[in-house]
């Protein structure tokens, strides 16, 4: 039989592909040790993202955070549903460009009202971080996120949650949301750690490309 070849990456496609699969390794490493939703597991974080970007010269297309990279985050934190909102620059708005659930949760309604959905700055949790660039960690999902998502939400049996910026200087580039059943209390040297981490993967997000 005839092997059909696989197309070809340009070098500018290989290299973000390459970069991306970096980062997936850096942040598997973490999941190796030390307990989840704990600022020693978030600087674990921090730092293989500091890792991934000292290794690889390029960066990753349209600042998009990858799948798998998402996915890494949330089990990392035991999160089981994990949004990246995407800042839609021609719009103001934000995009849930990339999304990741654990498959043992009853997720359809909240994909349906997540998926392609944009927010203004002034709408849901997601909207207000972008706004003030300052992450939200919330215990009761029901209280702190907007319906009808809240009860899509509690319906998939997510009770807390974390959103935080990803960004570089005073650009965001998207925010991350993670959400789970249980999380620990909030407190400021969490926030600060978790605030971070947004601006590690901003800066590997834009990083300049190599030609």
């Amino acid at each position: 039989g005839c092997q059909v070849e696989a197309p070809r990456l340009s070098p500018r496609k290989a290299a973000a592909s390459e970069y991306a699969a970096r980062l997936v390794v850096r942040l598997d490493e973490v999941l190796d040790g030390g307990r989840p939703m704990n600022l020693a597991q978030l600087e674990l974080l921090e730092q293989s993202t500091n890792d991934a970007a000292a290794a690889c010269p390029c960066e990753l297309e349209a600042q998009e955070l990858p799948r798998q990279a998402l996915q890494t985050l949330a089990v990392a934190l035991e999160c089981t549903w994990a949004t990246y909102w995407k800042v839609e620059v021609a719009s103001m708005t934000l995009r849930a460009a990339v999304w990741w659930s654990n498959p043992d949760i009853a997720d359809r309604r909240l994909r349906t009202h997540t998926l392609g959905r944009n927010l203004s700055m002034s709408e849901g949790t997601a909207g207000h971080v972008w706004r003030s660039q300052k992450p939200v960690w919330s215990t009761d999902l029901a209280q702190d996120m907007c319906l009808p998502r809240s009860l899509d939400a509690r319906h998939a049996g997510l009770q807390g949650g974390v959103w935080f910026a990803v960004k570089a200087d005073s650009a965001v580039y998207g925010v991350v949301e993670l959400l789970a059943p249980v999380i620990p209390a909030s407190s400021a040297v969490l926030l600060q750690a978790v605030e971070r981490l947004g601006l590690r993967l901003g800066t590997l997000l834009t990083k300049p490309m190599l030609h």
